[in-house]
Order: C-alpha cells, then structure tokens, then sequence
C-alpha cells in the first residue's frame, strides 16, 4: 500500500513539472484547427450555430449521421473540379499524400486521434473535401459558364447552406490542401481569385483595397478560410498622411502620453441602447467599410452621430468569436469586441431593427427577437479588450451625461421624430408671427383714434386745400356761417370704421361733414372762441357764441364716435 501512495505521489509532482514546462500554448505557431471552446459549446442556444447544415469538411464531423448527402455532395463537386485539371488523379492524390505529416499538424491532436495509424484515410479525405471547396467556390464565381458538359447543378438551397458550412469553426480544412491541389494546373491562379472574390463577396462592404490577398500569400499566413474572412474583416483602407496626423493627436488627447494614464482610462463606460441614444441626439449610420476598427463618433451641439461598420449576423459571425477563443490563438478580440459593442446597443427588437434600417446589420438569423435575444445571450459568455472601442464609448458616455444636452436632445427627439413634426411646427412659428402682428395693428389703430378723439380725428379729415369747402378762421363767422345749432345729425347709411375700411371710412365722412359746413371743426381753421368777451360796462360776461361753438363741437365728435366700429374703442 505504501509503495502505491508513494508511486502517485511522485505521479502528481512529475504533472506539475509537465504543466509547468509543456503546458502553455506555442502563440508563435499557427492556431489549430480544433472544436468550438466549451465556454461557447455547452450554452444550448449556441450550439446550432456551430454544427454543419449540408456538407462536412475535414475529419471533426467526417461521419456525422446526421449529414448522409454529404458524401455524395462531396464526390459530385471533386468529380468535375479533378475533370477540369487536366491531370491525372493519381499525381493529384500522391500530392496530399506526401504532406500528410504537416498537413496533420495543422490540427488538435486529440481530433485525429482514430486516424493515428491510417495516413490514407485521412489523405482521401483532404483530396475529396479539397477539391469540393474549390468547385463550390468556383461554381459560385463563374456559375455553369465554365462548365463544358452543363452537367453540375446544386440547388440554390444546398448552395446556400454549403458556403455557410465553409465558415464553421470544426468545418475548417487547411489551406495548404487547396494550394497543393491547384499548384499544377494552368489556371490555378483562376480557383485562387475565386477564393478571393468569394472572401469578399461574404463582406458587406470590403472596400477597395485589393492588396491584403498579395499580403497574406507573402507572409504565408492562409490558414483557413474562416482566417481569412476574419481578416478581411479587419483590412483597413490605406489612409492619407494628414490623417495619419490627426489620429496621433486625438490618440494622446484622449489616452494620454504614459502607460499609466492610458491604464486608468481603460475602464468600461456604460452606454445606452440605440433607443436612449436616439433620445440623446444620437444617430447611427454606416461606415464606408466594413472594417470592425472603422467605428467613430462626432458631436455638434446635441447632436452625435456614431458611425459603425456593417456586418452581417449568420453562423459566421459566432464562428469568428468561437475562433478568437480558442486558446492557441493570440489576438486582440476584435470581432467578440465589436459583437459586445452591438450588445450594449441592443436591448430588444426594435433596437435590432434600427441597426438594421441604419445599415449597420444585416439579419441572417431570423427575426429580430431572436437576434436580440442572441446578443443579450452572448453578454455573460463573451470578454472583450477592454481597449478596442473605448475612446468612442468615452466621448459617447460624456455627451449623454450632460444635463443641457440630454434635455435639448430629448425635446428634438419628443417634438421633432419626422420631418412633418418640424413643418408643423414652422407653420407655428408663422401663425403666432402674423397673430403678433395683427394684434400690434389693431392696438396702434385704436390708440391712433382713442388718443384725443375728436384732435386726432381732425388729422384724418381734408384740410383747406382739399376739394371739400371749409369755413375761414375768422371766429366772428361762426355765427354767419351757423345761424342754427345742429342738435341731431339725420340718419345716414354710414360706413363703421373698422381694421380694413379706413379710406372709405375717411372718404364717406368729410362728404357728410363738408355736407353741414362742419369741416372746420376737424381740420383746424375755424378755431375755438373765448368763452368771457368784455362787455361794454366792464366786467366780462359769457360769450353766447362760445357756448354754441362748444355745443356743437361735442355734438359732432358724439356722432362720430358712434361712426367708429366697437372692437377699435374697446
């Protein structure tokens, strides 16, 4: 018994020394192919998304049940791809056959553990899958016009589950198989462009630049194509020198000149759903590249506009995060960023189908509550960099929390959602303008004919030169001109004064004025007699004229207010 205790004892010391010495991933090496991490695996709504639909590729799901035209499917596209070769199968075969130890080395040891020992097996299996990836991807290129008998035909279906089957994580060939299985052929660079196009074709919007497949075949960094679409994904458009200069400068504004600065700024910053940043001021759009570090934000007053690459949601999408996960694969977390970034925008549906009217996502899934309820899913299983993103959810951060940018934008975003909002309320505007302006007319004409009655009036009526007759100034023709007081006017059709009459009002008046030979009473040439004349005893007495001469004044005036609408005297 003792002997046994001390022999697993020194069991668990040599562990310790393998672990220590053996244990960590070789990060110089390429990433193996292997199975999805556990992490994402044992989460049941994710594992769909890793499981091949059509067609299986490379030893992990060679013989899943649940795939039985994959065989078939396979040896249908190899038989017409090994047809257009031109050479003979066997050489073809011998090639694969020559590379098996390092084509073997490209995967997880424990996944090619039953083919240990069966070389041959395993080579048939790279030639078949090799060749049914380059026909698939050719087909997809060129069609049925490079096919000479017409006889290759795939339902669109098939098709369309095939080439997402050539994004999965375990689905993965290397791809060292497909350039020994076209380094001999004279239009091998023609599969090769095929694969190019076919890398692009999957990205929304790749850009112009052409160069990253010349980069990639330089620096022999071709592992597979789910790599290469990752990538793609992340090849970014060749920039101008002064651009070059204003990044420096935004870089050190925002993170600082010591290691230490940019430290205590990489904490998370919390951000709202694409609702509360609508409500912000904040509207999304697409970039110009579907590039996932092409993401920037710029603010003018209360309004913010964040600009995201577009990306399509699909199986691939999750297989780029699974791949970023696994353990031998060094990288910064780019696409699981960029995926984290979208969850703090997406909340429920509504915020899906934002997204997807900006142009920024694009929904391969299903509906939009399933894709919400996918992001909110993937929160608690994914870690993004906490430095990827984090100037941009700062500055987003800083403008929703200030208080008068918060409320102005919130008051264009209740009041002004839709352009008929804003025409509404311009014709607002414009009503309480010309309600403002009517009002200040009416007041100034009613103060013009309140202020001094019968004095202001008189500045209305015709003076002497006018073709109406007046009396002359001389007092002592009141009475030759007027030997009988005018107490009562006849009643007259007369025209009310009112907001929009006054030339007709003036007009109709001085003719029934001049009528009586009243005239001089407003335009000031028969002037006001004493009310005391010296009598010839001494004393002053009452002057009869006088009094008639104010009789009649405030009789007139009394008829001429009574010419004047309500609404001007009120």
């Amino acid at each position: 018994m003792r002997w046994f205790l001390r022999l697993k004892k020194e069991t668990n010391l040599r562990s310790l020394d393998k672990a220590f010495y053996g244990g960590q991933p070789n990060f110089t090496a390429k990433p193996l192919i292997r199975k999805v991490p556990s992490t994402l695996r044992r989460n049941e709504d994710f594992k769909k998304y890793f499981m091949p639909k059509v067609i299986s590729i490379g030893p992990l799901h060679h013989d899943d049940l649940t795939l039985p035209e994959s065989k078939e499917l396979k040896l249908k596209l190899a038989a017409h791809s090994v047809k257009k070769i031109g050479l003979d199968k066997e050489s073809l075969y011998r090639n694969i056959k020559k590379e098996m130890d390092g084509l073997k080395e490209c995967y997880d040891p424990q996944e090619l553990e039953k083919y240990s020992d069966d070389n041959k097996e395993l080579a048939w299996m790279f030639f078949v899958d090799g060749y049914a990836i380059l026909q698939a991807v050719f087909y997809m290129r060129y069609g049925n016009d490079d096919d000479d008998d017409g006889k290759l035909f795939i339902k669109n279906d098939l098709l369309t589950f095939m080439y997402s089957d050539l994004f999965l994580l375990e689905n993965q060939l290397p791809f060292r198989v497909l350039e020994l299985l076209t380094s001999q052929r004279e239009n091998g660079e023609k599969f090769m462009n095929a694969i190019q196009r076919f890398i692009d074709d999957t990205v929304i919007n790749p850009g112009e630049h052409s160069e990253w497949w010349r980069e990639q075949q330089k620096e022999g960094q071709q592992i597979h194509l789910l790599h290469l679409l990752r990538v793609r994904l992340l090849t970014e458009e060749a920039k101008p020198w002064w651009w070059w200069c204003g990044w420096r400068l935004r870089f050190f504004n925002e993170h600082g000149f010591s290691n230490e600065a940019r430290t205590k700024r990489y904490h998370s910053h919390t951000i709202g759903n694409v609702k509360e940043l609508k409500k912000a001021g904040i509207w999304l759009k697409a970039s110009k590249t579907s590039c996932l570090t092409d993401i920037s934000f710029n603010h003018i007053f209360f309004f913010g506009k964040l600009r995201l690459p577009p990306i399509t949601v699909n199986d691939s999408t999750m297989n780029l995060i699974a791949y970023e996960m696994c353990p031998d694969f060094d990288n910064d977390f780019t696409v699981t960023s960029y995926m984290c970034f979208l969850d703090l925008l997406i909340d429920e549906a509504e915020d899906v189908k934002d997204l997807r009217d900006a142009g920024i996502l694009y929904n391969r899934l299903g509906s939009d509550e399933e894709v919400a309820k996918l992001f909110n899913k993937m929160n608690s299983d994914l870690v993004p960099s906490p430095m990827i993103y984090s100037g941009v959810k700062r500055n987003i951060h800083n403008h929703c929390k200030t208080m008068w940018i918060n409320h102005a934008a919130q008051g264009y975003h209740t009041y002004f959602r839709s352009p008929w909002t804003f025409l509404a309320f311009l014709g607002a505007i414009a009503a309480l303008t010309l309600s403002a302006l009517q009002t200040y007319y009416a007041m100034h004409q009613q103060n013009r004919v309140r202020s001094g009655d019968l004095l202001v009036l008189r500045n209305f009526m015709p003076t002497s030169n006018d073709s109406v007759s007046t009396n002359t100034s001389n007092p002592s023709n009141f009475q030759s001109a007027n030997s009988h007081l005018i107490q009562s006017f006849p009643r007259h059709d007369t025209v009310k004064l009112d907001e929009s009459n006054f030339v007709q009002w003036q007009h109709h008046i001085s003719l029934i004025v001049g009528g009586y030979e009243l005239t001089g009473f407003l335009d000031g040439t028969l002037l006001a007699l004493p009310r005391f004349i010296q009598s010839q005893e001494g004393p002053p007495i009452p002057n009869p004229e006088a009094s008639l001469f104010h009789q009649q004044d405030k009789l007139l005036a009394s008829w001429l207010l009574s010419t004047v609408s309500s609404p001007l005297l009120s």
